[in-house]
C-alpha cells in the first residue's frame, strides 16, 4: 500500500505482487496461517527489489506533444494465464522526430475460474479500449488517430465477424469494441513486439530506468507506418473459421483434468470411471481442431475405459502430490522435507 501508482507507470513492475497474493488466496490458506514456503519467496523476492523503483525517472514528452499536430495514441493488449494489460503510448512528431511516452497503463490478474487464452487475450482487449477511453476523456491534447495492437489473431478475427455466432462472453465484449472503436483502428503486433508483454510475463528486471522499452513504447513506433507490423488475416466470414475459433476458447488452455465429474458424486469406481468416459467422449465429438499435445491427442483417440482411468489417477496424483508433480514439471530436484510416509510413497 506504500506504491502510488494511480497510472499504472510501473504496472509492469507491480502484476508480480498480484500474482503472488492470488496464488497465496488459492492456496486455500486460512488468514491467520502460514503462506506456503513457494508464495513466501515468490514474496520476499519482489519485497527485496521494491526499493529499486525509487531511482526510476520516467521521460515525459507532453510539452513537445502539444507543438505538434499530429499526435497518435497506441494501446498494446496482451495476455497469459498468469495475468492481462494493456498500456499507452502517445506518439508525436515534433520537426520531424518521432517522440513516443507511456501515458497509462492497467493490469489484472485473471479470474481464480480457468478461462482459455484466447478469452483472456479479448479481456485484454477490453482493458486496453476502456484505457483508451479514459486517456481520451481526460487527456486535454486533440488526438489524431487511436491504434490498438494484439498478437491476437482470435480477437481480430471475433472482431471482424458476426458477433451472433458467438457465445454470449465473446459477443458481449466484442460488441463493446465495435461500439467504441474503429474495426481498422486495431492492427496485429508480434509478442515480441508487444510491449504489453512485459507486463503479463514473469520477468527477473535486472535494470529499471527509463530506458526500458515499457517507458518508451516499441521501436518500431519510431518508424514511418509503412514500416510498421502488417496484418494479415484470412476470409473472417468463413463460417467454419468462425467455428474454430470459438471452439478454441473452451479447448485451447483448459487443463485435461477438469473435464473429470466431482468425485464426491459417485459411490462405485465404476460409476465414476463411466462418467469421465462420457466426458471424454463428448469432447472427442466437438474437438475438430487436432489438439497439439500428443497427450492430449491419445486420450481423445482412446475409446477404451483406459483413458478414463488414466485421468482419474493424473486428479488423484496431482491433489495429493501437488508440490512434487511441480518440480518434476519445472526440471527441479524433490523437495523429500515432507512426511516421512508421504516421501516413502513416492520411493
Amino acid at each position: 500500500m506504500s506504491v502510488y501508482d494511480p497510472l499504472g507507470l510501473m504496472g509492469f513492475f507491480m502484476i508480480p505482487s498480484k500474482i503472488v497474493m492470488q496464488n497465496i488466496w488459492r492456496s486455500g490458506v486460512a488468514w491467520d496461517a502460514p503462506v506456503q514456503k513457494e508464495e513466501q519467496e515468490a514474496w520476499q523476492s519482489w519485497v527485496k527489489s521494491l526499493p529499486r523503483i525509487h531511482d526510476v525517472r520516467i521521460p515525459r514528452c507532453y510539452p513537445l506533444a502539444s507543438l505538434s499536430r499530429d499526435v497518435q495514441l497506441h494501446i498494446f493488449c496482451d495476455a497469459s494465464n498468469a495475468a492481462y494489460a494493456a498500456a499507452a503510448y502517445l506518439r508525436a512528431t515534433v520537426s520531424g522526430k518521432v517522440k513516443c511516452c507511456l501515458v497509462a497503463s492497467k493490469s489484472r490478474v485473471p479470474p481464480l475460474k480457468p478461462v482459455s487464452i484466447p478469452r483472456l487475450e479479448l479481456m485484454g482487449a477490453i482493458l486496453g479500449l476502456r484505457l483508451a477511453k479514459f486517456i481520451r476523456n481526460e487527456l486535454t491534447l486533440p488526438i489524431s488517430e487511436e491504434v490498438y495492437w494484439t498478437d491476437s489473431k482470435n480477437v481480430l478475427y471475433w472482431i471482424r465477424s458476426d458477433t451472433r455466432k458467438f457465445s454470449q462472453f465473446v459477443g458481449v465484449r466484442v460488441g463493446e469494441i465495435l461500439e467504441s472503436s474503429n474495426i481498422n483502428s486495431w492492427r496485429w503486433v508480434p509478442s515480441v513486439d508487444n510491449v504489453a508483454d512485459d507486463a503479463t510475463k514473469l520477468k527477473q528486471w535486472t535494470k529499471l530506468d527509463g530506458d526500458l522499452r515499457w517507458f518508451q513504447g516499441p521501436q518500431f513506433l519510431t518508424s514511418p507506418p509503412s514500416e510498421w507490423p502488417e496484418t494479415i488475416l484470412m476470409d473472417s466470414t468463413d463460417p467454419e473459421l468462425v467455428h474454430h475459433i470459438e471452439l478454441s476458447t473452451t479447448l485451447s488452455s483448459a487443463s485435461f483434468t477438469e473435464v473429470i465429474p466431482d468425485v464426491a458424486r459417485f459411490s462405485k469406481w465404476e460409476k465414476l470411471r463411466g462418467a469421465t468416459r462420457c466426458a471424454l467422449r463428448f469432447l472427442r465429438l466437438i474437438s475438430r481442431i487436432p489438439a497439439k499435445s500428443q497427450f492430449v491427442q491419445k486420450m481423445l483417440q482412446d475409446t477404451t475405459t483406459n483413458s478414463a482411468e488414466v485421468l482419474i489417477i493424473l486428479m488423484c496424483q496431482s491433489e495429493v502430490f501437488g508440490e512434487e508433480v511441480k518440480c518434476l514439471q519445472r526440471g527441479q530436484p524433490m523437495k523429500w522435507d515432507c512426511s516421512e510416509s508421504k516421501g516413502e510413497s513416492i520411493r
